[in-house]
């Protein structure tokens, strides 16, 4: 059985949530929803187990900051980080986890928790994106060692923060009409609409003098026979090609004379013969060759909307988050790194 992704396409940010119509406070995103700036008592009941940061009348435990960032470290240990580079780590992980507890006010504040019925809806959904049961999702779950409890309270926290960006903070995003029209003449009306693109890559060697020719060449027909014989040229490349290697779809008529002539008769997958050229020797790979198909403005438009309203989406999104940072009661105990180590200016509720 595969394993299955914890949010599928289709699930928690599309057709399983609607726009929410909100109490009048929705129209302004901070009105009502934020706690007073000062300092509520904690529960002394979970004071044993450490808290890592108070943000309101909500708290980060220091086991939530562990958990967060077990694996973020282990992966920076292996690749040699410093202690600095672990700290800034577990720093970083509290933050978010100070996020979370802010959205998790609002979400309380502004009665946007999710019910069992959309968590149970969206569990089939993500079963159904995986081709599986819910039933079955739910057994490979509890395999992978999350119990399915956790997993529902993950998913519930999906659900309630796709609440808070479609309820709160889209509405903030404008997209003009004119501003659609002018990126659709620049990256698509004004590219070529006919003839072929091809997605290309080069092997080139520049020898360090005239003549280091030969050896340079050598070295090419070496890397040529590997890659011929099944090997990556990215990876036969890495050290030794001194240009990178990857050109990405390019059109036919922006490609350089030697590119084109290697290039041109070559099927999908193979390699061009070495040749020596004035920068020096270099041979080209073809990935794939597709015919241009001329992109109509209809084609274009929600593609370019798409792509606007997620980067400004994004942005309100930060500023959302920094307002209620700047509003909202917030002590990191000391208990792990604060990112005020290394960020002095970056946590103004603090």
């Amino acid at each position: 059985m595969p394993t299955p992704r914890l949010l599928g396409p289709g699930s928690v940010l599309a057709a399983s949530l609607l726009l929410l119509a909100l109490p009048a406070a929705g129209q302004d995103a901070l009105a009502g929803l934020i706690e007073e700036k000062q300092a509520p008592a904690a529960d002394d009941s979970i004071l044993l187990e450490g808290i890592a940061a108070q943000v309101g009348s909500d708290i980060v435990l220091v086991s939530e900051v562990r958990e967060l960032e077990a694996p973020m470290i282990a992966r920076a240990k292996a690749a040699g980080a410093t202690d600095a580079d672990l700290r800034r780590i577990e720093a970083q992980a509290l933050e978010r986890l100070i996020e979370k507890a802010l959205l998790r006010i609002v979400v309380k504040r502004a009665e946007l928790q999710a019910s069992d019925e959309e968590i149970d809806g969206t569990i089939s959904d993500i079963a159904t994106d995986n081709g599986i049961t819910p039933e079955q999702l739910r057994a490979s779950v509890e395999a992978q060692g999350l119990p399915y409890s956790a997993y529902r309270e993950k998913i519930k926290g999906e659900i309630e923060h796709s609440k808070v960006i479609n309820g709160l903070i889209g509405s903030r995003v404008e997209i003009k009409p004119d501003e659609v029209q002018e990126i659709y003449q620049r990256e698509f009306a004004a590219r070529p609409q006919t003839g072929e693109e091809f997605h290309a890559r080069t092997f080139v060697v520049t020898p360090t003098t005239p003549k280091d020719a030969d050896t340079a060449c050598a070295r090419v027909r070496e890397a040529r026979a590997r890659v011929v014989a099944g090997e990556d040229l990215l990876d036969v490349a890495n050290g030794i090609a001194t240009m990178d290697p990857e050109l990405g779809w390019v059109h036919e008529s922006l490609l350089a004379p030697w590119i084109e002539a290697a290039v041109r008769p070559l099927a999908a997958g193979q390699s061009s013969e070495v040749s020596q050229e004035p920068f020096g020797c270099a041979f080209v790979q073809l990935v794939e060759r597709r015919a241009v198909t001329p992109i109509a403005f209809e084609d274009a438009q929600r593609a370019i909307m798409n792509k606007l309203y997620s980067e400004r989406l994004q942005g309100e999104y930060a500023k959302f988050i920094e307002e209620l940072r700047a509003h909202t009661y917030i002590e990191r105990k000391g208990t792990v790194a604060s990112i005020e180590e290394f960020e002095p200016a970056a946590a103004p509720g603090g």
